[in-house]
């Protein structure tokens, strides 16, 4: 038996089961001990037949227990450099965070009064606030970093003042006169941050002669909307997807192309229609 839809739930069986050992850990640190122990099949590395090879049960259990073993308990560090504390603000506010573990961190997390609001999960970190949809007056920031072992760190609150915002809220000198300002729906609705695309395979500059398999994996907090497939800037496939996490194939036919270098190119659009365009070169022999 082969095919995705048949290995699908054998890589998220073992999933289940490293979460098992361990509920705390981060998904990206599951993703990253299942094809950190994955036996290599084929082509040495990545290849277009088997990924990154085999999923490995044992070993990936075996590698989980040895990171509880190493007993990592150092929460990460954390700070927001901008904006300053009592900065008054308008528009679209960038908030600029430094953070540090001993190992890796699996995501930033910023809130506003109290209120998860938007997720990094790539360095340097930086998310944004449309003040726009906030009551006037005063609105607290921080942010929680964790790593990859479930060590988590808040950062001091920093306090904006929002000029032209919905409605009057604080004076600017700490009494509230009314309206709320943060909640979940009001964080779905201020996103302006694009989707993130990784091409799995192949690697970028490879040399195909026939038909050739092309994967990425997207991830949108806000959620996904679409996909668009283009060769050389012209579209081949555009389909709609889900979630807040996916991976997208398309199946290039290299063979009725002419020699060369040749651009896939990958356009992911999120339910907030921001959009990201990634490219990969492929050299046509």
């Amino acid at each position: 038996v082969s095919g995705t839809s048949f290995a699908s739930p054998i890589v998220a069986g073992v999933a289940a089961l490293v979460w098992s050992v361990n509920p705390d850990l981060r998904p990206v640190t599951v993703e990253d001990l299942l094809l950190s122990t994955a036996v290599d099949l084929g082509r040495r590395g990545r290849d277009n037949s088997y990924g990154v090879g085999r999923v490995a049960a044992e070993s990936a259990i075996a590698a989980t227990l040895e990171l509880i073993e190493e007993r990592d308990t150092r929460a990460p560090r954390v700070e927001i450099l901008e904006p300053a504390n009592r900065a008054r603000v308008s528009g679209v506010v960038r908030v600029s965070v430094a953070a540090f573990d001993s190992g890796d961190l699996a995501d930033v997390v910023l809130s506003v009064d109290g209120v998860p609001f938007a997720t990094d999960t790539d360095s340097p970190y930086t998310l944004a606030v449309n003040t726009r949809k906030l009551t006037t007056g005063l609105h607290r920031l921080s942010t929680t970093a964790t790593d990859q072992a479930g060590n988590s760190a808040t950062s001091s609150q920093v306090t904006i003042i929002v000029e032209g915002g919905t409605s009057s809220g604080s004076d600017g000198n700490g009494s509230q006169s009314g309206g709320s300002s943060g909640t979940a729906s009001d964080a779905a609705s201020l996103d302006i941050v694009a989707p993130a695309v990784r091409f799995n395979f192949p690697a970028d500059g490879t040399r195909v002669f026939s038909s050739v398999g092309v994967q990425a994996t997207l991830s949108d907090a806000s959620g996904l909307r679409a996909a668009e497939w283009l060769v050389d800037g012209i579209r081949q496939q555009v389909m709609e997807i889900g979630g807040t996490a996916t991976l997208v194939d398309f199946l290039w036919n290299a063979s009725a192309s002419t020699d060369g270098t040749h651009v896939i190119t990958l356009v992911v659009e999120d339910s907030s229609r921001n959009q990201t365009s990634a490219s990969l070169t492929l050299v046509k022999e």
